[in-house]
């Protein structure tokens, strides 16, 4: 912020908004370039969120299971997928704020978020067949277990 506010005679005008994303973005490129990794603290998902996503420990765990999965998939994506995706998805930017954020032009910004839509689907499957082999894998070893200790018992 303190950048913006430094630069603000710069700004031309047009999407504040768009144009505030696009220091931060470059900002934190340029420290990603460099290898700065700045101390991270964890969010609090119990603290920080106004809605209860239920009391019960399966819900819980589901939710858990759900987050991980699609960490794991948005980690497997490209750094420009992840930053379409985050830009779009989660700041909820037009498509014309997310080009002039990034500075292409916005047929540029469809196509990959068309290409990175498909790669986070990919990601996912990917994933969710893993978590199936292991699952499977996991039951399997738990069976044997409990055959092992039925033959001790006999």
């Amino acid at each position: 912020m303190l950048r913006a506010f430094r630069y603000f005679g710069t700004f031309t005008g047009g999407s504040g908004r768009a144009w505030f994303l696009r220091i931060v973005r470059n900002t934190s490129w340029r420290w990603h370039s460099r290898g700065f990794h700045a101390p991270i603290d964890t969010f609090d998902e119990e603290q920080h969120s106004s809605t209860s996503l239920g009391s019960d420990p399966e819900s819980l765990l589901l939710h858990t299971d759900d987050v991980t999965l699609l960490d794991r998939a948005m980690s497997s994506l490209s750094t420009r997928f992840r930053q379409l995706l985050v830009l779009r998805e989660l700041e909820g930017l037009s498509y014309q704020e997310l080009a002039d954020v990034i500075g292409v032009p916005i047929g540029t910004v469809m196509s990959g978020l068309s290409r990175a839509r498909q790669a986070l689907r990919s990601a996912l499957d990917s994933e969710l067949k893993q978590a199936c082999v292991a699952k499977q894998a996991s039951r399997r070893e738990h069976e044997a277990e409990a055959a092992q200790v039925c033959r001790r018992m006999e």
